[in-house]
Parts: structure tokens; sequence; C-alpha cells
């Protein structure tokens, strides 16, 4: 039962927010100092892949999966834009979706020309449990073929302000299946759900409500306030 005033959540942000009016999903990569006092995602991105330490760093993200305020895998993925073997990206990614399904943590993803694959692998790997891709601005090609597999959800960043493309998505994308984010950008999360309401041309609050039961189910966490703080207690 939500019992507190609905927040705005921002899916995914290299940035510790200070606002008591938002709950965000701060991103750590595995050799990261962690703060324990918020919620975070935690994973190897393929542009930060080092084959020397790989192995360390898969004991880490396991150590801190364990704890209750890591609540999903990444962000991890795929990028054919950059030089680090592709195969070897597939392993790493592989490997992480594989500790995500084990612990039923929802991934966020980095795909860059390789949503084909990334569907592919999903399948293939029979993955169930939730993955979000985060800061998504693709072409509505790909969109539409994302939106056809279940697990999928869409995380829209900051080019939702100024991209007809990202826009177009957003509004065929289902309210069920939407998050919001600022990722490494410093704009508010305030002002993306102001873009985003006024695209699906709905309220704020609507909006703020829909995505507050989104966080809910797909992080598989509940939320309640005791004292001011929030709390997460994984289902």
């Amino acid at each position: 039962m939500i019992n507190t005033k609905i927040k705005f959540i921002d899916t995914h942000t290299h940035h510790l927010i200070e606002s008591k009016e938002i709950i965000f999903i701060k991103n750590y990569f595995p050799k990261n100092e962690i703060a324990s006092d918020t919620f975070f995602s935690i994973g190897i991105h393929p542009w930060y892949i080092d084959l020397n330490t790989s192995e360390t760093e898969f004991k880490l993200i396991e150590k801190h999966i364990k704890n209750v305020k890591c609540i999903a895998i990444g962000e991890c993925g795929l990028d054919r834009a950059i030089k680090f073997e592709y195969q070897h990206q597939k392993d790493i990614f592989i490997k992480q979706l594989k500790l995500a399904e084990k612990y039923k943590k929802p991934t966020i993803i980095h795909s860059v020309k390789a949503y084909q694959d990334v569907i592919n692998i999903i399948k293939s790997e029979k993955i169930t449990i939730p993955i979000i891709f985060h800061g998504f601005s693709k072409n509505q090609h790909i969109h539409s073929m994302c939106l056809k597999v279940p697990v999928f959800y869409f995380s829209f960043g900051k080019s939702l302000l100024n991209s007809i493309t990202t826009q177009k998505n957003l509004l065929a994308t289902p309210l069920n299946r939407i998050f919001l984010e600022t990722d490494d950008s410093h704009l508010s999360i305030e002002e993306i759900y102001q873009k985003a309401a006024l695209i699906k041309n709905i309220s704020i609050e609507s909006l703020k409500k829909q995505l507050f039961l989104n966080f809910q189910n797909v992080f598989n966490v509940d939320l309640k306030e005791e004292n001011g703080e929030i709390l997460a207690r994984t289902n």
C-alpha cells in the first residue's frame, strides 16, 4: 500500500539527488564506493570492460546485489560503436543477465547499434526479468521492434525535450512500460516529467502516480515512509 506522498521517480542517474521529493536509482560501477542510503544499480558498462579485472568485478556485483537497496543490475549491455571486442561484450553482458535472473533483479541496458542482438540474447537465454532501455532515443522502427518484447521497458531522458522521434516513441509507449531519467545530465527530473505529461496529454500528478506504480511493480519493492525516511523491502 502506498501511504506516502507520490514522489518523482528518476530511474537512472549518475548523481546523488538531495530532494526528498525524488526517489532515484543511482548508477554504480563495481569498484565504486557505494552510498548505502540510496537505491542503486550496479553493473559493468561495455565501455569499461577489463578482462583482467572482470572476475573480481563480478564478485563485487554479487556482494552488493544482496543489499536491499540494490534494486537493479546495470547499466550494462552492448555497444557496436566502440572498438572493444564484441564477443567479449556479449560474454560479459550474458553473464550479468544470468546474475540478474538468479537474483530476480531488473536490468538497465545500454545499447548502441545492438538492439537486435539484445533481443536475440534475451530470447535465447530465456530471460524473464524486466529489461529497461535507458535513455531511449532510437528510431521508430527499433522502438516498434522492442515494444513487441513483453519484458522490455523504456526509460526516456533528455532527448525527450527536443527530439521529435523520441517524443513520438513516448506517445506510442503504453504508460505501464514507461520510466523517466536524468542520466548524466544536469536537467531536473521535474522538467522531464513536465514534457512527458504534455506529450501524453495527462496531468503531472497522473504521470507521477503511474510511474510510481511502475517503479514498485518492475523493481519489486514496497515503499513506505517511517519518520520521513523512504524504506524498501524486496518482495
